[in-house]
């Protein structure tokens, strides 16, 4: 059996308290919000204008994610850490992904996605 490494086990942890907010559309538009207004520091963002919001959102918001850290990659490689600070995701989680994945763009994304949420959800709730 594979051990789960610490960015998954993060993850899992963290989309469970947010798991019931995806169905509000509310939530959805402030977390895509959040994302674009933190990669809007270091390239232009527009996740919000190619939404599909009639299919799998976690599934499009993560593969415009992945498309804007490739883009950022190409760039301005040096802003990735400041992004991640920007974001607030913990450098364990980051390191994590970086030693353990081979799909790194798709799980910093996935990671991303979920700290982003976790944000709208915390300011919703205090």
């Amino acid at each position: 059996m594979l051990q789960k490494t610490t960015h998954q086990i993060w993850a899992e942890a963290t989309h469970s308290e947010i798991e019931n907010e995806w169905n509000k559309l509310d939530f959805v538009q402030k977390t895509i919000a959040q994302i674009d207004k933190d990669f809007g520091r270091f390239i232009v963002s527009h996740i919000g204008e190619n939404i599909d919001l009639s299919g799998d959102i976690a599934n499009e918001i993560i593969h415009h994610i992945k498309e804007n850290l490739v883009k950022l990659e190409r760039e301005n490689p040096s802003s990735i850490p400041q992004l991640i600070y920007l974001i607030d995701l913990p450098e364990e989680i980051f390191q994590s992904i970086y030693q353990n994945s081979t799909l790194i763009n798709h799980e910093l994304a996935h990671c991303i996605l979920i700290r982003e949420a976790h944000k709208v959800w915390m300011r919703g709730r205090f």
